[in-house]
């Protein structure tokens, strides 16, 4: 009887139709039309950033120079674009079609932007959104303060200038309201290593798309002229293998402050950092592949008169240390300066001259390439 009963299951497992053993479909992933904010005049090495890195990216993304963004569509889990390390932040972009942003109030299109802000706190532990705010022209408006009070309120979150959960409201290119939700807590060009930031420091996004515009491959010897708090050693370490990174400074508080900084990156082992003046850099002749430098304006760090007298050092200095065709990527918003010194020497080959926009600046990233040493260099 026992063995019956068996075989009467079997038998009804047999007949089950395809369609009764068909295993349950997983749900398809959710497409977002996503925003990079970038420095405006980088968007180019952010567009190539996402396209090797995001495997989730459909078709190509789409910039325009110097306008600070790029566009493109993904498919896949929204936090896997923090990863991202050329951006300083990542959006989410919901499309409406309405007249006037008052309509946002609607039902069907409010509630479609909390189901956004739901999805995007649930990809953070609990308790890491605690306030919020709302970027838009004409943010002081009765309708822009009546959706920002009615965004707490739904979301039970304090409103402030500067909230982890940060929207932008802007009309649409095409017609209609366009409302953006950043997808981090904070802006992503801030890192997690940073334990002291100098004042002056450089941006994160912007030193990262520094190191890549180097180049630098795995053997290489990579020196930091005027490292600072170490971002762009730490930025170099991220981008992949590295042979050795050398960080040189005058300032014992600056080298203090980047070593808190490397070890908090977890690059240690990789980075060295030297005292030294970049009059008389203390590394051997031909021996530097990469350099890199952020080099002081008057503005924050250092002073015109002495910038006369640094600027020449820096590239003579990185010129004795740097192998024959090496190259030299630096930052200045000394611009007439930096163009007048490389006019006067004879070390350096101008290949490219990015000009970008940074916190209301507008510096410039020069990229160097060290010339064959003459008979009389030898």
């Amino acid at each position: 009887m026992r063995f019956i009963l068996i075989a009467t299951r079997i038998s009804a497992n047999n007949h089950m139709s395809k369609k009764q053993r068909r295993k349950p479909t997983q749900k398809a992933q959710t497409r977002y039309l996503c925003e990079a904010e970038v420095a405006p005049g980088l968007e180019f090495i952010t567009a190539e950033e996402i396209q090797k890195r995001v495997s989730g990216l459909i078709g190509q993304p789409q910039y325009q120079k110097g306008k600070g963004f790029v566009h493109f569509r993904y498919q896949g889990e929204l936090k896997a674009l923090c990863a991202l390390k050329t951006v300083i932040a990542i959006y989410v972009i919901l499309k409406f079609d309405v007249p006037r942003p008052k309509a946002l109030l609607g039902h069907q299109h409010f509630t479609k932007i909390t189901q956004m802000i739901h999805s995007v706190r649930s990809m953070w532990p609990a308790g890491t959104f605690k306030t919020l705010s709302i970027g838009a022209a004409g943010k002081h408006t009765k309708v822009m303060q009546r959706l920002q009070q009615a965004l707490g309120e739904g979301s039970h979150l304090e409103v402030v200038e500067r909230g982890d959960l940060h929207l932008r409201i802007r009309p649409a290119k095409d017609m209609g309201w366009e409302t953006l939700i950043r997808i981090s807590p904070r802006p992503l060009a801030t890192r997690d290593y940073r334990i002291h930031n100098m004042e002056g420091a450089l941006n994160a996004s912007v030193a990262h798309a520094m190191c890549l515009l180097a180049n630098s491959q795995a053997n290489d010897i990579f020196v930091n002229i005027a490292c600072g708090s170490g971002t762009l050693l730490i930025e170099r370490a991220m981008i992949g293998e590295l042979w050795q990174a050398i960080g040189i400074d005058n300032r014992l508080e600056a080298l203090q402050m980047a070593q808190v900084n490397i070890e908090a990156s977890g690059y240690g082992q990789k980075i060295e950092l030297i005292w030294g003046d970049a009059h008389q850099i203390p590394l051997a002749d031909n021996s530097a592949d990469v350099l890199v430098a952020d080099l002081p304006f008057g503005q924050l760090v250092g002073d015109m008169t002495s910038n006369e007298t640094l600027y020449p050092a820096v590239l003579k200095e990185g010129g004795r240390i740097a192998k024959d065709g090496a190259q030299f990527i630096i930052i200045t918003h000394a611009i007439k300066l930096m163009e007048k010194v490389l006019r006067e020497q004879g070390m350096w080959v101008v290949e490219r001259i990015l000009p970008i926009t940074l916190s209301g600046l507008h510096p410039r990233i020069f990229l160097l390439k060290r010339k064959s040493r003459t008979i009389d260099e030898v």
